[in-house]
């Protein structure tokens, strides 16, 4: 049985070594998965198999500049349960939750070159009729990303 549950700070170490483990996603410090865990622990998701092994995760933040905002942190699933709607589920709880919290907006950013994401949060949308919009390209001389935007309202 897949488990969906918030994220509590005694996680941390657990998803630091599942997001090492989670190409493509970026690895950050422990004390960045505590702050989540600290402080936005309502909007922020883990999922573990029968055997309570992490095998997914969703992250975010509520904008502090604006409360009716969120932006996803990272996503990711292990590789041996892709395509099995987990993604999918991770995704529907930050959504429910933001919702329930009064949030218009969900922004979060993918690189270019990963289609598999731009297709998962694509067909999310189309599958949940919400509307999903390009904002703009984030980038500098090292890195690039593309901001886009769910209008939940």
């Amino acid at each position: 049985m897949i488990v969906i549950r918030n994220l509590e700070e005694n996680d941390i170490e657990k998803l630091l070594e599942f997001v090492k483990n989670c190409k493509p996603l970026t690895e950050h410090t422990l004390y960045t998965y505590w702050v989540l865990s600290r402080y936005f622990p309502n909007i922020c998701f883990l999922c573990e198999n029968e055997s309570r092994e992490l095998i997914g995760a969703i992250t975010g933040v509520i904008s502090a500049k604006n409360q009716e905002h969120a932006f996803i942190w990272q996503i990711g699933v292990r590789l041996d349960y892709r395509r099995k709607g987990i993604a999918t589920s991770l995704i529907d709880k930050f959504v429910n939750k933001c919702t329930q919290l009064g949030i218009s907006y969900i922004e979060f950013t993918i690189e270019p070159n990963n289609v598999a994401s731009f297709n998962l949060f694509k067909k999310y949308a189309g599958c949940k009729g919400i509307k999903m919009k390009k904002i703009k390209m984030v980038k500098t001389q090292l890195w690039k990303e593309v901001l886009y935007r769910y209008e939940l309202k």
